[in-house]
């Protein structure tokens, strides 16, 4: 399979970074990457549903008021994989997603050297359910300021979600 004729424009997107030898990738489906890491020789770490996606959502959920929750204590040293990767994570209505996802997206930009690499649900998706929770494209610079990174949007390939590549300096 030749990975850039198949792949969607966020995946194919993946590709432009060099020298790629670890992912971090947070939830999502990893099969969808194995063409990608097969591609480079690379291989991806897949968080333990234990150690830290389950206990994000727990500490957010666990909020109250709107308040963020605690994010648990830092497993990984900073710069730890080249790209932290989050498919869907951030997709549940946690009831403090605008509070919360900052600090996860900078926790995921603490453990990349590279770059971090997410999904949301977008604001214009004509069927939403209150068990998600949707984002506006508009607001994620704002997201991100503070932190020394370039940031891309890739809002053309599905109606209702779209892809941020934050790359360091």
């Amino acid at each position: 399979m030749d990975i850039g004729e198949q792949a969607p424009k966020w995946q194919m997107e993946l590709l432009s970074f060099k020298g790629i030898k670890s992912t971090f990738i947070i939830e999502g489906n990893v099969n969808d990457l194995y063409p990608f890491f097969e591609k480079i020789d690379a291989q991806p770490a897949q968080s333990d549903d234990h150690c830290l996606v389950d206990q994000d959502v727990q500490s957010a959920q666990s909020t109250q008021s709107g308040q963020p929750g605690q994010l648990p204590p830092p497993i990984f040293e900073s710069a730890s994989f080249d790209v932290t990767f989050c498919s869907g994570a951030f997709n549940l209505n946690l009831g403090n997603n605008e509070q919360f996802l900052p600090r996860a997206v900078a926790e995921m930009i603490r453990l990349a050297r590279h770059a971090a690499v997410f999904n949301l649900l977008h604001h214009r998706a004509k069927s939403q359910d209150d068990t998600y929770f949707y984002f506006d494209p508009e607001d994620i610079p704002s997201l991100t300021a503070g932190h020394d990174v370039t940031v891309q949007l890739i809002d053309d390939y599905l109606h209702n979600d779209f892809t941020v590549i934050c790359r360091k300096a």
